[in-house]
Order: structure tokens, then C-alpha cells, then sequence
């Protein structure tokens, strides 16, 4: 499928969202590749998750290449999956899905599945 993600600043392909700049996204749909934050040293992002599905063979479901700090929460009352590839280049692995160069919080009130 395709993702959803709203919030200026972002952009979706049929296999990547690109987060750009600071700001708070909403991310929803199901969908087989990575999220990626780029935004500036500065930028304070924060990801919502609403009913996301995101798998990645690839790399992390989630990478945050650069950003200030980045948060990744669960709407409530919802459900989200995030798996990552079961094999990464030297140590190159993030934790269950998402993996980040700057600092990255997960808290989750909703049901949400790191594999």
C-alpha cells in the first residue's frame, strides 16, 4: 500500500515517507519501506502513529538521520506494527524498527508491536 503521513514538511512515495523539517506528523496506513527524518540539527519532530502498519526489508522502519530530537507515540486507540530487516551491514541494527543518530523517544499508550 501507500502511506499517509499529513504535516507540512513531509512527503510519501508508494515505499518512503520523508520527514523535512520540525513540526508534528501524523503517519497511518500500511505500507513495505522506511520513514525517514532529515530534518535540520534544530528540529524537534514528533511522529503519531494511527493505525500504521510499516514493515522495511531493507533498513528500520523508522530512521532518524538528523534531527534535534524525535518522538515516536501511538494514537490512542489504536493499533501500529513496526518491523524491521532481519539482517543489517556490521552493527548498523537499530532497536525493534527504528534506529536514530539523534535523540528518540517512544513512549506508547496504544498498542503498538516493535518485532
Amino acid at each position: 500500500g501507500t502511506p499517509k503521513v499529513s504535516g507540512e514538511g513531509a512527503s510519501a512515495t508508494q515505499d518512503s515517507v520523508t520527514i523535512k523539517q520540525d513540526g508534528t506528523y501524523v503517519l497511518s496506513g500500511s505500507f513495505n519501506g522506511t520513514v525517514t527524518v532529515e530534518a535540520p540539527d534544530t528540529a524537534k519532530v514528533k511522529i503519531v502513529l494511527k493505525n500504521a502498519n510499516i514493515s522495511s526489508s531493507k533498513d528500520s522502519a523508522i530512521r532518524v538521520k538528523t534531527a534535534d530530537e524525535a518522538v515516536v507515540i501511538a494514537a490512542e486507540g489504536t493499533s501500529n506494527s513496526l518491523s524491521d530487516t532481519s539482517s543489517y551491514a556490521g552493527n548498523a541494527k537499530g532497536p525493534a524498527g527504528r534506529s536514530a543518530s539523534a535523540p528518540l523517544t517512544t513512549p506508547c499508550a496504544a498498542r503498538t508491536t516493535w518485532s
